[in-house]
Formats: C-alpha cells, sequence, structure tokens
C-alpha cells in the first residue's frame, strides 16, 4: 500500500494505491520529485533571506552616498526578477512531474 498525503494548512487529502512490482519504480520517482521539490522549497527560502538582508543593506544610509547606487540597485532589481521566474519555474515543472507520476498510478 502506497500512501501519500496532499495539504498542509488546509484539508488533507490521502491518496492510496495498491502497489506491486511494476509500481515500484513509479513510487520511486514520486518520491524523488517530493524529495527535490522540499529540497527547492528550502533553498529558495534561503535565497530569499539573502535577498532580504540584501535589501536591508542597500536601504543602508550609507550606501546612499556612494556614487554607483542606481547600478547597484538596478542589479539588485534585475537578480531578484531572474530568481522569482526560475524559481516559479522550476517549482512548476517539479509539480508537472508529480502530478504525471501520480497519475500513472491511476490509470
Amino acid at each position: 500500500m502506497f500512501s501519500l498525503e496532499e495539504g498542509f494548512v488546509k484539508k488533507k487529502e490521502i491518496y492510496s494505491e495498491h502497489v506491486n512490482e511494476y509500481n515500484s519504480i513509479n513510487i520511486a520517482m514520486v518520491m524523488l520529485d517530493i524529495n527535490h521539490a522540499k529540497e527547492l522549497w528550502y533553498a529558495s527560502i534561503l535565497i530569499f533571506l539573502v535577498f532580504t538582508a540584501a535589501l536591508f543593506g542597500l536601504l543602508d544610509s550609507r550606501l546612499k552616498s556612494k556614487k554607483h547606487v542606481k547600478w547597484i540597485i538596478a542589479l539588485y532589481i534585475t537578480s531578484f526578477t531572474i530568481f522569482i521566474i526560475w524559481n516559479i519555474n522550476s517549482h512548476k515543472e517539479i509539480l508537472e512531474e508529480i502530478a504525471q507520476n501520480i497519475n500513472f498510478f491511476k490509470t
């Protein structure tokens, strides 16, 4: 029996399937994708905290007296935007892989 819980804050949904040797490879694929999503989530939180700390550094009054502060802010905004786009796309791809592997059980 293979059980997968979905949801954390809201109502939890539990999917249960009977497992045979043929499905064990798909279970491993689902678990690898879930672990990859979890690692990406933790990395995203860490990188977001770094960007938040950098934002407080940019707002520091000592930096405002520097000569190239506009270029530094532009670089910060550009890199933060690239991170957000990459992060959303990465999470979307992983969720699609998880859904595809889980749907394989239902067929």
